[in-house]
């Protein structure tokens, strides 16, 4: 069996996703694995060359980005406790863009040898006239794919 050496879990921050970081934790403990916690927020708005043709303060822009980037990043320190991230090696990161998009990006980028992420478990027809951020990710990923559900039955973690 492959031993892993970095491990990505996405999260949008609901119960389903926080159980996935569950699993995220424990399997970096085991595998004395990298951790990669990442959040994707929504489009940051407007670029540099929009910002300039519709004439809006880049500087009031790029603040506001700033502070949307430093909140999520917030966020995702919280879902660790000091002690475990003392331990673990956990890196932070938050993208903006199309959340499968930037979740298989990340994995590509950082070399994830694993992706844990959660289902929401929406209806089919949701899916299907929708879309679903997992499907995607496990479609598309450069890696496996852990897909942590939103009800579980007779599986625990340790």
């Amino acid at each position: 069996m492959a031993k892993l050496g970095k491990i990505l879990v996405p999260t949008d921050f609901s119960e389903v996703a926080n159980r996935a970081v569950g699993y995220g934790v424990k399997l970096a403990e085991t595998n004395h694995a990298k951790l990669i916690l990442l959040t994707v927020i929504g489009d940051l708005p407007l670029t540099d060359e929009e910002m300039m043709m519709l004439r809006v303060s880049v500087n009031s822009v790029k603040e506001y980005n700033k502070k949307q980037i430093d909140a999520a990043t917030a966020k995702l320190k919280k879902l660790i406790r000091p002690a475990v991230a003392q331990k673990l090696r956990v890196q932070f990161m938050v993208r903006d863009g199309k959340p499968y998009a930037e979740i298989i990006r990340a994995a590509q980028d950082t070399g994830a040898d694993l992706i844990v992420i959660s289902s929401h478990g929406r209806g089919r027809l949701a899916e299907l006239l929708l879309g679903s951020t997992t499907d995607r990710v496990v479609q598309k990923a450069p890696c496996s794919v852990l897909v942590v559900r939103e009800k579980q039955r007779g599986f625990k973690m340790p």
